[in-house]
C-alpha cells in the first residue's frame, strides 16, 4: 500500500477510483485537474482468490466484502496520513467494471434524409433514448431470472460522421446523412445498489455522484486517442478469471467476447499439480518466471503452461470466429494482463497453429500496454507501480470531465 504525490491545488477535483474485475479490485485517490495530467495520491489493490468454482453469487459476495474492507482502509488513510488529511470530501466516485459485471451493445446508427437537417442535442438524445429502450427490452428478455433488473451505465455516441466524413464535433452541422456509433452498457441493479450503499456508508457520497463505466469503453478510448495507428484492431484484456477480446473496426466497437481463462488459471493449476496452496503456487510461478526454479520444477511448470495454452487456444479460435466468422480480423492487437504474465500470454498468441487461427496468428502484431507505457500520461514522480486498469480509468475520466468524449 502506498501514497505518492500530494495535493498542491485545493481547487483541483479529488475523486475516488474503483476498478472492479473478476480477479482483483483496485482503489485509488486521484486528483483530476482541469489541465495537465491526473495525479494519484493513494493507491492499493486486493486480489480475489477462490479455489472453488466461481459462481455469480460467490463473486458478488466476495466483491462486496473486498470493497467494504477497501473503503474502510481509504477512510482510515485519509484520517491518518498527513498528505491525505488535506483532501476533505471526495468530489465523486468513479467505478470501472470489467467482465462479467456488464452487458454491452454497440450499434451503428445511419439516418438519411432527402432534405438537409440540423444535428442537435435533441436529435442525438432521441436516437439514444429509442435505442436505450430497445436495449432494456433485450436485457429483460434474456435475464437469467424473471425479476432481474439492470441499470444503464453508459449511453453515448462515441464517433460520428456527417456526409461520410468523420468529425470530432457534429452538433450544429447541417447534413442529409448522419452516421454514429452508439455504445451502451448495463450492470445488474443488485450490483450497482450494493456498491452504491457501501460507498454511501463509508464516504457519504450519494448515487448522483457515482459514475460507472465499462472497461471496454475505457480501453477503446485510451487506445484510439493515444496508441492506435489504424482504425481496425483488437483489444485483449486478460484479468484473473477471463480473457476479453474486443473487435474495433473503423474506429467503432463492434463486439466483445469472453474466454473463461485468465491469469489465475495458471496459478490454480500449479497449486493443483504440486498439491500446494494458491499463495505458494503464486510464489512458485514468480520464481519460475524469474528463472529461479529447479530444472525439474521448471519442466513441470512448462507442461502446465502448455496445458493452459492448449485450452486457451481452443477458446480463442471459437471466440475469434464469433467476432468474424470468415476470420477477416485486424492484424493488430493491444494486450493488457497481469504484468508478470504479459509475456507469457503474448507467447500464447505467437504459437503456430494449424487451426483456423493460423493466418491470423502469422500476421498478428501485439502491443503490450501497462502502467509503464501509460506513465507519460499521469504524474508518477515517485516511480511507484500503478494498476493499468486504474491508470486508464483516470485518463478516461479526465477526458470525460473536459468534454473530450462528447460529440458536441
Amino acid at each position: 500500500m502506498s501514497f505518492f504525490s500530494f495535493l498542491k491545488n485545493e481547487k483541483e477535483e479529488v475523486s475516488l477510483l474503483l476498478s472492479v474485475s473478476n480477479g482483483s479490485i483496485s482503489c485509488s485517490i486521484v486528483c483530476l485537474p482541469t489541465e495537465g495530467f491526473p495525479k494519484f495520491l493513494y493507491s492499493f489493490k486486493k486480489d480475489f482468490i477462490s479455489t472453488e468454482k466461481i459462481t455469480s453469487s460467490i463473486l458478488l459476495d466476495s466483491t462486496e466484502k473486498i470493497i467494504d474492507t477497501m473503503l474502510c482502509d481509504v477512510v482510515k488513510a485519509c484520517k491518518t496520513i498527513p498528505e491525505l488529511k488535506k483532501i476533505g470530501a471526495f468530489s465523486r466516485v468513479i467505478i470501472t467494471f470489467s467482465s462479467p459485471w456488464y452487458n454491452i451493445v454497440s450499434k451503428n446508427i445511419v439516418i438519411e434524409e432527402k432534405v438537409p437537417f440540423l444535428v442537435t442535442a435533441d436529435f442525438i438524445n432521441k436516437i439514444i433514448k429509442k435505442e436505450e429502450n430497445l436495449f432494456q427490452t433485450d436485457l429483460l428478455k434474456n435475464a437469467a431470472f424473471i425479476d432481474e433488473e439492470y441499470v444503464i451505465a453508459e449511453k453515448s455516441i462515441v464517433s460520428s460522421k456527417v456526409n461520410g466524413y468523420l468529425l470530432d464535433k457534429t452538433l450544429g452541422k447541417k447534413t442529409m446523412n448522419f452516421e454514429g456509433n452508439l455504445f451502451m452498457s448495463a450492470i445488474p441493479f443488485v450490483v450497482e445498489d450494493k456498491v452504491a450503499n457501501l460507498i454511501l456508508r463509508h464516504t457519504h457520497i450519494p448515487k448522483p455522484q457515482i459514475f460507472i463505466h465499462s472497461f471496454p469503453l475505457v480501453y477503446f478510448s485510451i487506445v484510439r486517442d493515444n496508441f492506435a495507428k489504424t482504425s481496425d484492431y483488437l483489444l485483449t484484456n486478460i484479468t484473473g478469471e477471463a480473457t476479453d477480446i474486443t473487435l474495433v473496426e473503423d474506429n467503432n466497437i463492434k463486439n466483445t467476447v469472453s474466454i473463461p481463462l485468465g491469469s489465475n488459471s495458471i496459478t490454480k493449476l500449479i497449486a493443483a499439480k504440486f498439491n500446494i496452496s494458491y499463495e505458494i503456487a503464486d510464489s512458485t510461478l514468480q520464481l519460475y518466471l524469474s528463472g529461479k526454479k529447479s530444472k525439474t520444477d521448471e519442466i513441470e511448470i512448462e507442461n502446465i503452461l502448455a496445458m493452459i495454452e492448449a485450452e486457451w487456444a481452443v477458446y480463442l479460435e471459437d471466440s475469434l470466429q464469433i467476432l468474424s466468422p470468415d476470420m477477416s480480423l485486424p492484424n493488430n492487437s493491444f494486450l493488457i494482463s497481469d504484468s508478470k504474465l504479459e509475456n507469457t500470454f503474448l507467447s500464447f498468441f505467437k504459437i503456430p497453429k494449424t487451426d483456423n487461427t493460423s493466418k491470423f496468428r502469422n500476421n498478428l502484431t501485439v502491443t503490450i500496454l501497462n502502467s509503464g507505457v501509460l506513465s507519460k500520461y499521469f504524474d508518477n514522480n515517485s516511480k511507484i507501480n500503478l494498476d493499468t486498469f486504474t491508470a486508464m480509468s483516470a485518463l478516461f475520466y479526465t477526458k470525460m470531465k473536459r468534454g473530450e468524449q462528447s460529440i458536441n
